[in-house]
């Protein structure tokens, strides 16, 4: 604004108009009512450009339009003025200029996401259009936007051959820029995130480790760095989380010597996400932060609103070691909200309100987290995304649990159950079972009701090859919603830190092979076969069975020896593949540490714990 007022004093029409291009842009990114400003400051631009002559000054002004209308959220204007330009330059026979404004209203059609078919047409006009024009900037660049398209429409293979063509052809050009070097360095990240999409993981790690090795030797950072976060990518993608890091030790560092704000948010979002994975929240909570204030600094809105979600996924993370911040989390969970809702973006609110919901029953605001709760589940309804509304109902749930309306919350579980189920999410419906335990204990008294703080909702992407330790108990579609999985109960121990804790009640005691049958174990050598029995039954005649009481355990299943030499192993069961309610009942683990040797030692080897 002080700019334009200064050209405006000077008289200087290209400053202003330049000035004009610039404030349209600024207020595009605010948004609101300040957009609609914007759209007038670009149309003030066109004017200016057109009184002075300068046709190639005009497709600038378009691209200020656009991205005025993207702070309404309504491209109509910027594509009926882009339309008009094209047809005024195509009547001349201006054929550059038409390849511009076409270029444009192809990146308006992208951006704006609706008719991606339209995107692709046009671009393709505007690559024949700069071809006609002898301008192989330009091809390169409708070459590059071609690809784009093609990768968001989930084509491959056609973003493939665009991207090599385009990088070809960047790299062949007379006199080179930064501008042409970037471009590059983005049609190479296209190439690599396109074989990893044909399941070409070997092409995609020879590509990106090539392309690293040739841009350290060039010295060129932010090409090395782009590269480094490629090969983390694929890593990442065959679970080899390790490597991931590895790859992405440097890549902060060499980001942040070139200024380029947005690669380094994204390797500090990568870096924060397996750390969550891994469990390591204390890594995660310190990348996360990065994260945020790298994309602060950008002023990158759908930045700031991914950054403030992982800010908020890892006090989940840290409030099941006692180290989460409620407040931190409510905050963050606050931005990403509103961030979202002002972009726009259904689907990430979606997940925002999730994580809000979340948020107020770790900061014991249960009607607020109710109340978040129900519009995650409206916003999950809409999307028809059955996981995301069982998941928004099991958080209502907590929320009456946090309020004692024992009986409201065993129902809205007992929903939320039905729908994961009829989603094909085990895991979900597993952790509903898990939660209803849990209230079981919350209603008879064994527990102060203050300690509920919530649920610990670990992220879990999906991904192929030998770090893949997902299981389902029948093929289902992959989760998309990554916040939503594997949802934990966050307890606070009254008097200490935070902590997880499994509580179990015991009927009777029991010892069969984990295989579902045959006989107990053998008693200690020398002893009455029939005397611990006996004495036990004996004890209960006399003094009937003992109260039920809660204990802290730590179990695991393990293979029933079939041979004298045979070694047990591990045999992970589920709870829809037990059929006796004491099967249930020790399916879970808490982490105890050894018992002594000596213990247990007088009833004999055990075929079933361990």
């Amino acid at each position: 604004q002080d700019a334009l007022t200064v050209a405006k004093g000077l008289g200087e029409k290209l400053l202003e108009a330049q000035a004009l291009c610039l404030v349209a842009q600024a207020q595009g990114a605010c948004g609101g009512d300040g957009a609609v400003a914007g759209v007038e400051a670009a149309q003030q631009a066109l004017a200016v450009y057109q009184e002075l002559g300068l046709k190639n000054k005009e497709s600038e002004a378009l691209d200020a339009m656009a991205a005025a209308c993207r702070g309404k959220r309504n491209p109509l204007e910027a594509l009926r003025c882009g339309q008009q330009l094209v047809d005024k330059f195509r009547r001349s026979g201006d054929k550059p200029q038409e390849a511009a404004c076409m270029f444009s209203l192809a990146r308006i059609h992208h951006q704006d996401g609706e008719d991606a078919d339209k995107a692709i047409r046009t671009a393709q006009e505007a690559f024949a259009c700069f071809k006609a024009a002898n301008d192989r900037r330009g091809e390169a660049k409708a070459l590059q936007l071609l690809a784009q398209i093609r990768m968001a429409k989930e084509e491959p293979g056609e973003a493939l051959r665009a991207s090599e063509q385009a990088c070809a052809l960047y790299r062949n050009l007379p006199f080179p820029s930064r501008e042409s070097r970037d471009a590059e360095i983005a049609c190479l990240r296209i190439q690599v995130d396109a074989n990893v999409a044909m399941g070409g993981m070997d092409e995609a790690t020879r590509l990106a480790s090539e392309q690293q090795r040739r841009f350290k030797s060039l010295r060129e950072k932010k090409g090395e760095a782009y590269a480094l976060l490629g090969l983390a990518k694929i890593h990442k993608k065959q679970g080899d989380m390790d490597d991931a890091l590895n790859a992405l030790v440097q890549a902060p560092a060499l980001f942040l010597a070139v200024g380029d704000r947005k690669g380094e948010g994204e390797a500090w979002q990568m870096i924060a996400k397996i750390h969550l994975g891994k469990g390591d929240a204390q890594q995660a909570q310190r990348a996360a932060e990065e994260c945020a204030l790298a994309y602060r600094k950008l002023g990158d809105k759908k930045g700031r609103a991914d950054a403030a979600m992982i800010v908020a996924d890892v006090h989940f993370a840290l409030a099941s070691i006692g180290l989460g911040n409620p407040q931190e989390a409510l905050k963050a969970a606050q931005e990403a909200v509103a961030l979202h809702q002002e972009m726009g973006d259904k689907t990430q609110e979606a997940l925002s309100l999730h994580l809000l919901a979340n948020a107020n029953l770790m900061s014991r605001n249960f009607e607020d987290g109710l109340k978040a709760g129900q519009d995650a589940e409206a916003a999950f309804r809409a999307l028809r995304n059955g996981g995301g509304e069982a998941a928004a109902l099991l958080l209502q749930a907590g929320a009456h649990l946090g309020q004692r309306d024992y009986d409201e919350c065993k129902r809205v579980a007992r929903v939320a159950q039905d729908l994961f189920k009829s989603a094909g999410d085990f895991s979900g419906e597993d952790s509903v079972e898990d939660f209803l335990d849990t209230v079981t204990g919350y209603e008879r008294g064994t527990h102060p009701l203050e300690n509920f703080r919530g649920f610990s909702m670990r992220q879990a992407e999906p991904t192929s090859g030998k770090g893949d330790k997902r299981q389902s108990r029948a093929p289902r579609k992959p989760r998309q919603m990554s916040n939503i999985a594997d949802i934990e109960l966050i307890k606070a121990e009254a008097g200490k830190d935070s902590s997880k804790l499994t509580l179990v009640y015991y009927d009777g005691f029991e010892a069969r092979a984990a295989g579902g049958g045959g006989r107990g174990s053998k008693a200690p050598k020398g002893a009455d076969k029939d005397a611990f029995s006996k004495d036990f039954q004996d004890g209960v005649d006399k003094h009937g069975y003992p109260d039920k009481e809660q204990v802290l355990y730590s179990v695991r299943w393990v293979q029933a020896k079939e041979g004298k030499n045979a070694s047990p192993g591990p045999k992970k069961g589920r709870r829809g593949e037990f059929t006796k309610e004491e099967d249930r009942r020790v399916v879970s683990t808490g982490q105890l540490g050894a018992p002594r040797e000596s213990w247990g030692s007088r009833y004999g080897q055990s075929n079933r714990l361990e």
